[in-house]
């Protein structure tokens, strides 16, 4: 009878530990289905790390893409028309689609992370780049997301609470790990603004260079002199643009015995596919604190 008893005990206590799992998820089940639109694949993450790999998410500037310069989708008005959520930077990020908010349906809710970090005092420009903005983003587009998906709300605070736990700790592991390693790099350059966002965070000293497509004689002079001046030890270029002036450039620091070290050109206004390297913003951010020490 003992062991009768004590196998019911084992039995109630499973399906206990089952039920207690689920909880967060028992509010979830008609909002599954709404269809959300996203411009880029920054705010692609953050809306499936949110609402799972099965929401009907829209992508319209794909993996892979300068937003700066890509094209718009022919889909974009047929997308739009179905869309119950559209997410935007609010800014020059949404490329192509900068006026977006404009062709969209009064029947569809949006979220402008520009005006969201607005209210909060928090520059949105290149905010993935960034784990403290990034964080912020997360958390203030999962209340958003409750308001507008009243359905899911357990699941959504369940998911923003274990992703934002991901980020601080990807972020203290760079911070307790690699930074004074990074302090011995001295003063670092690009030729995008957008790597400030991740040097800055983790006390690297960078400096932006403002490398034109195709420098006249007078400009590669300047600049060499701007690497003397400034000290610095190693240009990180942008794979996002043009290489012909950071060439150039190279051979005009060789010319006049510059030593500066030209890098492998980063990624930062993009992702990969999924599952690839840089799939996702924490993959990213990891591939690039990890050619910063690398250079």
């Amino acid at each position: 009878m003992k062991a009768i008893f004590r196998v019911f005990i084992v039995i109630i206590s499973a399906l206990m530990v089952i039920w207690w799992l689920n909880v967060p998820f028992l509010d979830t089940g008609r909002d599954k289905s709404s269809s959300i639109v996203v411009t880029t694949p920054f705010l692609e993450d953050v809306m499936l790390e949110l609402l799972g790999p099965d929401a009907n998410i829209h992508l319209l500037i794909e993996r892979g893409q300068n937003p700066l310069t890509a094209a718009e989708s022919p889909d974009v008005a047929n997308l739009l028309n179905d869309a119950d959520i559209l997410v935007v930077h609010g800014t020059f990020m949404d490329g192509p689609y900068q006026a977006i908010q404009q062709l969209k349906s009064s029947a569809t809710a949006l979220i402008n992370v520009h005006d969201l970090l607005q209210d909060n005092s928090t520059s949105s420009d290149y905010f993935w780049l960034n784990m403290l903005n990034y964080t912020k983003v997360v958390t203030l587009i999962n209340s958003r997301l409750k308001q507008l998906l009243p359905n899911n709300r357990s699941e959504l605070d369940y998911r923003a609470n274990a992703y934002t736990k991901k980020i601080y700790d990807s972020y203290q592991f760079a911070i307790q790990n690699f930074k004074s390693q990074l302090a011995m790099k001295g003063v670092v350059a690009t030729n995008h603004p957008s790597l400030l966002s991740l040097t800055t965070s983790l006390g690297v000293n960078c400096v932006v260079l403002p490398v034109p497509d195709a420098p006249s004689e007078e400009d590669l002079l300047l600049l060499v002199k701007e690497i003397r001046d400034k000290k610095i030890n190693i240009i990180f270029p942008n794979q996002q643009f043009p290489l012909s002036g950071i060439n150039a450039l190279e051979s005009e620091a060789f010319d006049y015995d510059q030593p500066v070290q030209f890098a492998l050109p980063v990624q930062t206004l993009t992702l990969n596919e999924k599952g690839g390297m840089s799939g996702s913003v924490l993959d990213l951010f990891d591939y690039l604190v990890r050619s910063l020490l690398n250079g």
